[in-house]
């Protein structure tokens, strides 16, 4: 094995071991930990991006949290307020409609727009890109603008400041009279709010400009989050609930198979270490039926000599009980190449002068099974003997 093949061995099964490392910490691992790289911003998530932090803060101050998973034609009923965060699941005509009429009716909607989403577009509200940093227009507050926290009650006390933004809300014409910034730039020109409350008949839409200031990675230093709190404390009813619409997150209630297996198997040690061997053995399997690499060279041994040549012959008729015939064809053979056919191996001696050769021949022919490899070499001795007697060229190949 050349020293490639080995390294290429090596490297795959040091691949292979990383791969299986990587297996096991994605299944021990809780769901919603920092390795999932989920974005949504979903109150079932713990990850960074998720907003199960700030579902059990709500719950911890004593509302009802519930979550829903199917479309928002009509919401449930003892339900206050509605948080919808960034969704991935564009939502139908049908069921802004709904939302905009439940609002009117005294509901709250807590929307952070994405670009599937956005109620406060029907309302005169929309999302719009920051040319600039956040932080590099002093300019503006310098001629009699503001910026941070606008004054209101649930602004009131609120330390530290909004975070940059890259996306900021502004209202058109028909809604900068009725609409309420809490907080973003605000000059003799323009308002760039990153959290607006917008009233709409008995009810209203809190909106955040950017939903990851609720994320569980930012909340505990998000001062924005803490506004929102106040006035869901403030704007939902006693005994009402707030609802997270998971089905816009992309979750509808409806299990898998392969999911509710995983999830039964995950869900116990023993299931795990089930699993984790069953990779594992898979992963053996498949990695002992690859060839990595080129073949290996073969291995050439040199050619055979006459007198091995004839030992492998003669193994080979022992073998076979086939020794008497073998010396037979030997004998005739020889006698043919040295011009004596028909002759005893005396009279072949006598003519020659290889007495001892016929001896030796004649005791390897004498013995059962005959010694074939000993009689080749008389006979050889003998061939050669006659040919130099007659005065001929010795020709082997005869």
């Amino acid at each position: 094995m050349s020293a490639l093949d080995r390294h290429r061995t090596q490297l795959a099964w040091a691949g292979g071991l990383v791969l299986v490392c990587l297996v096991v910490v994605l299944v021990v691992a809780p769901p919603g930990s920092w390795l999932s790289g989920d974005t949504r911003r979903s109150s079932l998530h713990v990850a960074p991006a998720g907003v199960a932090g700030w579902s059990r803060s709500l719950e911890a101050l004593g509302m009802r949290v519930e979550e829903n998973y199917s479309v928002l034609t009509m919401v449930p009923k003892g339900v206050g307020a509605v948080v919808v965060l960034e969704p991935i699941r564009a939502p139908s005509a049908r069921e802004v409609h709904a939302l905009l009429e439940w609002v009117r009716r005294g509901g709250v909607l807590v929307d952070s727009p994405s670009y599937l989403w956005g109620v406060g577009d029907s309302l005169g509200v929309s999302p719009e890109y920051l040319p600039a940093s956040y932080g590099e227009r002093s300019a503006p507050v310098e001629a009699g603008g503001h910026e941070g926290f606008l004054p209101h009650r649930w602004t009131e006390g609120v330390e530290g400041e909004p975070p940059e933004f890259e996306w900021v809300l502004s209202a058109d014409s028909t809604r900068r009279a009725s609409w309420v910034p809490l907080a973003g730039l605000v000059t003799p020109d323009s308002v760039m709010a990153t959290l607006a409350w917008i009233p709409e008949g008995e009810g209203g839409i809190l909106v955040v400009a950017e939903g990851w200031v609720l994320s569980n990675e930012e909340l505990d230093t998000s001062p924005l989050a803490v506004v929102v709190t106040r006035a869901l404390l403030d704007l939902v009813p006693d005994g009402e609930g707030v609802l997270f619409s998971e089905y816009h997150q992309g979750y509808d209630g409806r299990g898998r198979a392969a999911g509710a297996l995983l999830a039964t198997v995950t869900a116990s040690g023993w299931g795990r270490v089930a699993l984790h061997a069953g990779v594992v053995a898979c992963l053996l399997l498949l990695m002992s039926g690859i060839r990595f690499g080129s073949p290996l060279s073969g291995w050439s041994r040199g050619r055979r000599s006459p007198l091995e040549h004839v030992e492998a012959l003669a193994l080979a008729y022992r073998a076979a009980g086939g020794g008497r015939a073998a010396a037979d064809r030997l004998v005739r053979g020889a006698a043919r190449r040295a011009g004596v056919e028909g002759r005893s191996l005396e009279q072949w001696a006598g003519r020659a002068g290889g007495h001892g050769a016929a001896l030796r021949a004649r005791r390897a022919l004498d013995v059962d099974p005959p010694d074939l490899v000993a009689l080749s070499g008389a006979l050889d001795e003998l061939t050669s003997q006659q040919v130099i007697h007659d005065g001929r060229k010795h020709d082997p190949s005869r």
